[in-house]
């Protein structure tokens, strides 16, 4: 079943945008891609949310991704994104170009445009609030960084045959028409370069799916009696817990006198109380201190007597 895109018509902070605003790719269809559809691609949804993300991926399987029509877009529906973006994005890829094409192009300076490139289209649809989906990551991003390239001539074995704006839009997800890219030089071969682009771009799409993931993953905050509602339960609960964990050199639990007596536990008889009984400010020193004491499993530290016996 074709999912269709949802149309973007609002800014960030919710103000509707006028048409000439938006900067919006033509849509595209392949009638005999539709069959295929259903059997190679996952249903295209965001990464699932903290706690258990999960790497996006798009082919189900290799046999898939080996006849998978690159040439055609993932048909996802590319998000438009302001024109003022979309020119922020161009120039910021003609700055590279202006690099590549001060060098030799080798294929160090060419994997490395690229990866600037590819990452400048993806933090584009980031800066405008765009998920980035996995047809949008592996299929219509590297379409685009395709397109941009070899229309600024970043490939000395292939050339581009006709006028460069002829069937270019700079978010289009559709490749070029393979008869419009021709060999450069006798022995080189278009698909040879196209499918080597692909492989070189792949360090680029790993990079941002790991970016991605890295941005579901939200640090596990510990609760303390600053973040609980009901401070008395959570310390009873957290002082119970301590005893089971740790045991003295004959295997019992310490005593509360035990830990409000010790040196290392940094509080004292009334202090613990209070503490136990849910009084103790939980944003005092002494209680932020004596929890920490207590989730490290330190065992307590009698304190030597200040007037120690004459011998």
């Amino acid at each position: 079943m074709q999912r269709k895109p949802k149309p973007h018509t609002t800014g960030k902070k919710g103000e509707p945008l006028a048409e000439d605003d938006i900067a919006t790719p033509t849509p595209t269809r392949n009638s005999k891609y539709e069959q295929f559809r259903e059997q190679v691609l996952q249903e295209a949804g965001r990464l699932p949310p903290n706690p258990n993300p999960k790497i996006p991926e798009f082919f189900n399987d290799e046999i898939s991704k080996m006849f998978y029509p690159f040439e055609e877009g993932s048909h996802e529906g590319v998000p438009p994104i302001p024109r003022v973006a979309a020119q922020r994005l161009l120039s910021g890829l003609v700055r590279i170009s202006s690099g590549v094409l001060g060098t030799t192009r080798q294929v160090s300076d060419l994997i490395a445009a690229l990866d600037k490139a590819y990452s400048l289209f993806a933090q584009a649809f980031v800066d405008n609030n765009y998920a980035l989906t996995p047809g949008l990551l592996e299929v219509d991003l590297p379409n685009m960084v395709f397109n941009f390239a070899i229309r600024e001539n970043w490939f000395p074995s292939v050339v581009l045959l006709g006028d460069k704006s002829q069937d270019y839009e700079l978010l289009s997800p559709r490749l070029y028409p393979i008869d419009r890219i021709l060999p450069a030089v006798f022995t080189a071969k278009s698909e040879e370069t196209i499918e080597w682009f692909r492989k070189a771009i792949l360090p680029s799409v790993s990079k941002w799916k790991a970016t991605l993931i890295e941005a579901q993953i939200q640090p596990v905050v510990e609760p303390t009696s600053h973040t609980v509602t009901d401070p008395k339960t959570f310390r009873q609960e957290l002082l119970d817990d301590y005893k089971r964990r740790v045991k003295d050199a004959k295997g019992n639990p310490y005593s509360n006198r035990s830990l409000y007596t010790a040196k290392n536990s940094g509080i004292c008889k009334p202090e613990f109380y209070e503490w136990l009984g849910g009084t103790l400010s939980a944003t005092s020193m002494t209680c932020t201190n004596f929890e920490r004491f207590l989730k490290a499993n330190e065992p307590p530290k009698r304190r030597e007597p200040k007037n120690p016996p004459k011998k």
